[in-house]
């Protein structure tokens, strides 16, 4: 192993806290931990997930789409647009109302016959568990010297440093509780697929949201460095989580060890998927 900093970037733990204890056991507390957002939801244990997260000593939280729903339907100052957030977290398709459903009850939090009792319940939860905090800290980008992490992607044909500052942008709004309805970069699966990268973005660009058309390829380099890396599983209880190294450029695939709980969730997920 080289000098660098160890790394890893983990994208898309949906709920799966076995999952992401199994990285975390695997590469130990000494390893710096990109989380690519969406931490939440699909999965029966989106609490754990953030228990895990908060017991790391190096860990950069990025928002995914997720978590930039949920936490404006919490966080939003504007009345209105607090009430479209709360329609969008809380009043949507049935698929998606069953995915938040497995977030309330991992936090043991009742599902009210109102909406505004529900996320001031939820609110009160995240807020005694220290979990409120790790969602107002989540940052909407990571970049250092070799790598940009981003949740869905970035735009081929504009400047890494346009959407940067856009990006910033976001980040300074939500400070003031103000949240943006569109950011591409952390909810267009479009992005997600496409292999290039901005003109001026001489970096490692490494995104989770949407698997790759196929299940395919996730891996491209130029020349001998990586370029691009795509790392959302569509993570179930039977499919592994894939957990990018950037000691060796690679991608490793933690091969899912089959409980009883996950076996049951199986059937669970695909009823989701229905």
């Amino acid at each position: 192993m080289s000098e660098q900093q160890k790394t890893v970037v983990v994208t898309d733990v949906h709920g799966y806290s076995d999952k992401l204890r199994q990285a975390v056991d695997y590469y130990g507390n000494d390893t710096r931990y990109i989380m690519g957002g969406d931490f939440i939801n699909k999965g029966p244990d989106s609490k754990g997930v953030m228990d895990i997260l908060s017991e790391l000593d190096d860990a950069v939280l990025l928002a995914g789409n997720h978590e930039w729903v949920l936490f404006a339907s919490l966080d939003e100052s504007d009345p209105q647009r607090c009430r479209l957030w709360s329609e969008e977290m809380w009043l949507r398709s049935p698929r998606n109302i069953r995915m938040e459903k497995r977030f309330l009850e991992s936090y043991g939090i009742s599902e009210y016959q109102k909406v505004s009792d529900t996320q001031e319940a939820t609110r009160e939860r995240l807020r005694e568990l220290g979990h409120y905090a790790m969602f107002e800290s989540m940052q909407l980008y990571y970049e250092d010297e070799g790598m940009v992490v981003v949740h869905a992607g970035l735009k081929p044909g504009k400047s890494w440093a346009s959407q940067r500052a856009k990006l910033d942008e976001a980040a300074q709004l939500k400070e003031a509780h103000l949240f943006l309805r569109e950011i591409p970069q952390l909810s267009n699966p479009n992005l997600s697929r496409k292999v290039a990268r901005p003109r001026d973005l001489g970096k490692t660009l490494i995104t989770g949201h949407t698997r790759p058309h196929g299940g395919g390829r996730r891996l491209w380099t130029d020349g001998s460095k990586v370029a691009r890396v795509m790392l959302d599983s569509n993570l179930s209880a039977a499919k592994n989580l894939l957990v990018y190294e950037n000691w060796n450029g690679a991608i490793n695939e933690l091969e899912a060890v089959e409980t009883n709980e996950s076996s049951e969730l199986i059937e669970e997920h695909n009823m989701l998927l229905a």
